[in-house]
């Protein structure tokens, strides 16, 4: 997971949207057809200096 995360780019990123539990916080979804082979759909946050990835499934 942390390999296919530090290939995301760019063209990958799909959308912010507020978080529905955390006020003020965004949370980033992606969408890779492409990284290592697999099509994956995540969505994490920054929070305290840490990444927080809440969901990482293949599509």
């Amino acid at each position: 997971m942390v390999a296919a995360i530090q290939k995301l780019k760019p063209s990958h990123f799909f959308k912010s949207e507020p978080s529905r539990m955390i006020k003020n916080l965004m949370i980033d979804s992606y969408r890779a057809r492409d990284l290592n082979n697999e099509s994956v759909y995540l969505h994490f946050y920054i929070l305290k200096g840490r990444l927080i990835v809440n969901s990482f499934k293949k599509l």
